[in-house]
C-alpha cells in the first residue's frame, strides 16, 4: 500500500503502446511522473499527455532517457538514476509506484533490477483479453492494473545478506538491529522466521556475554519457531544452521547441568570460556581474546584443585595444604584481615604438581619454555597491567600451548546462516 496522506510518485516504463501507460496513470493520480524512456518512445509522450489532460488530471515529470534501450547495462545505470534523483528529493520509497509494462525486455528488466531492493510497490498493466489469440497487447479499453509488493523486499534479499555477515561474524547486536526494522515492513505471514531468527540472535548475544541462563530460554524459543517454520516452508539453507544450533543447545543444556545451573565452575565452563576467546580471535581482538585464555587457564586450575581439596583457590583451607608448601603459602597467601588463603594461578599449580595432578603436571611441563613468556605477555597487555597490545602470533602460541598443554578439544563452534 502506498502512504497515505503522501502524494504519489509514478516511476514509468515507456514503450511503444500508450492506451496501458494511460490507465496507469489514471489509476494511480501521480503528482510526480518519471518517464524512463528510449529515444523512439519518447515520441509517444505527447500523445499521453493530451490524453491525461483530457481527464482533467495534471502531473509534475520528470523524463530520463536510454541511450541504448538494447544494452542491458546501459538501462540499469539510467534507472539508477532515478532512485537516485527520488532520494535527492527525499521522497519517501512508500511514495513511489514502478509500472513496468512498457519498454523493451532489457528496459523493464533494468527498472525492476534498479529499483525492486527500493521498498517501492510495483504496478504492471495486464488484461483478460489480448490480440494475436491471446499472445499479443492487451486489447485496448480491456486493461487492468495490477499493484504489488515489490518480491525482493517481501523476501528481504539485502536485509538477509546483511544479518547472515553480522550474525557470522559474532556482531549479535547489528544483527538483531536489522531484524527487527526489517518486521516492521513485511507481510504478516513472514513474521515467523524473522521473530525465530531474532530470539536465536538474542540467545547467541546473552551466550557471547557469558549470560547462559538468557541464552538458553533465547534460543530454545528460537529453535522451537524456526523447525516449525521450516516444517510449513521448505528452506534447505537452513537445516544445517538448525542442526548446529541443536548441538550448541545440548552443550548449554550440559553445562547447566554441570555448574548446578551455572553457579559453580566446570570442565564444560572452561571450554565455552575457550571458545569465547577463540571468537574474540576470530574478530581480531587480541587483547580480549589472551584475557580470555588467561582465565580459561586459570579456571582449569581451580576446577582442578576444587575436585582434589574440596576447597576453592579463594578460600583454601590450612589441612589441604601440603607440609611442602604450607609454611610458605600461609605467609604468602594468608590474609591478614580475613584470615583466608587465597591462592593465585602460579601457586594453584605448583601444589597441584606437588600432590601429583596431572594438571600440575602439565603446567611445569610447557612452563619454562612456553607459560613463564606467554604470561608475561598477557601481564603486559592493556587489559592487564601494561600498555601492550597482543599480537596475533602471541595470542596463536597462548593458545595453542593451552590447547596441547591440557588436551583440550577444539573450540565450540556457533552456527553460520547462509540464508
Amino acid at each position: 500500500m502506498v502512504e497515505k496522506g503522501k502524494e504519489r510518485v509514478l516511476i514509468v516504463s515507456l514503450g511503444g503502446t500508450p492506451e496501458p501507460i494511460i490507465e496507469s496513470i489514471k489509476r494511480h493520480r501521480p503528482k510526480l511522473i518519471c518517464w524512463f524512456a528510449s529515444e523512439r518512445s519518447v515520441e509517444k509522450l505527447g500523445e499521453i499527455k493530451e490524453a491525461i489532460r483530457k481527464s482533467g488530471f495534471t502531473s509534475e515529470t520528470k523524463l530520463f532517457v536510454v541511450e541504448n534501450p538494447d544494452d542491458l547495462i546501459n538501462c540499469y545505470e539510467t534507472a539508477m538514476k532515478i532512485a537516485e534523483f527520488l532520494k535527492e528529493k527525499d521522497i519517501s520509497p512508500g511514495q513511489v509506484i514502478v509500472d513496468y509494462t512498457g519498454g523493451t525486455k532489457n528496459m523493464t528488466s533494468a527498472l525492476v533490477l534498479a529499483t525492486a531492493s527500493q521498498n517501492y510497490l510495483f504496478s504492471y498493466v495486464g488484461g483478460k483479453e489480448r490480440t494475436k489469440d491471446g499472445l499479443g497487447v492487451v486489447v485496448s479499453g480491456k486493461e487492468e492494473v495490477k499493484t504489488t509488493q515489490s518480491p525482493w523486499i517481501i523476501w528481504a534479499i539485502e536485509e538477509r545478506k546483511k544479518i547472515s555477515i553480522f550474525f557470522n561474524s559474532y556482531q549479535f547486536e547489528a544483527a538483531i538491529e536489522i531484524i527487527r526494522e526489517t518486521k516492521r515492513s513485511l507481510p504478516e505471514r513472514e513474521n515467523l522466521v524473522w521473530e525465530a531468527l531474532e530470539k536465536i540472535s538474542e540467545g547467541y548475544f546473552s551466550w557471547d556475554n557469558f549470560n547462559h541462563i538468557s541464552a538458553i530460554k533465547k534460543i530454545s524459543e528460537g529453535i522451537k519457531d524456526l523447525k516449525t517454520y521450516t516444517s510449513i516452508r521448505e528452506e534447505k539453507g537452513l537445516m544445517p544452521f538448525i542442526d548446529s544450533i541443536e548441538r550448541n543447545l545440548s552443550f548449554l543444556k550440559d553445562m547447566a547441568n554441570a555448574t548446578n545451573g551455572f553457579k559453580e565452575i566446570g570442565y564444560e565452563s572452561a571450554i565455552d570460556l575457550f571458545s569465547n576467546a577463540y571468537r574474540r580471535y576470530e574478530q581480531g581482538k587480541y587483547d580480549d581474546a589472551v584475557a580470555r585464555l588467561y582465565r580459561t587457564l586459570e579456571m582449569l586450575g581451580q576446577i582442578a584443585f576444587k575436585e582434589e581439596t574440596g576447597c576453592s583457590t579463594s578460600d583454601v583451607r590450612e589441612e589441604k595444604l601440603p607440609q611442602s608448601l604450607k609454611e610458605e603459602y600461609l605467609i604468602r597467601y594468608k590474609s591478614p584481615e580475613d584470615g583466608k588463603v587465597r591462592l593465585p594461578l602460579l601457586a594453584t599449580y605448583r601444589l597441584l604438581k606437588e600432590i601429583g595432578h596431572p594438571y600440575g603436571e602439565y603446567f611445569f611441563k610447557y612452563y619454562q619454555n612456553k607459560f613463564r613468556g606467554l604470561l608475561n605477555i598477557r601481564n603486559s597487555s592493556i587489559l592487564a597491567h601494561g600498555v601492550s597490545p597482543v599480537k596475533r602470533s602471541q595470542f596463536e602460541s597462548f593458545y595453542q600451548t593451552i590447547k596441547e598443554a591440557f588436551d583440550l578439544p577444539e573450540p565450540i563452534k556457533f552456527p553460520k546462516l547462509f540464508w
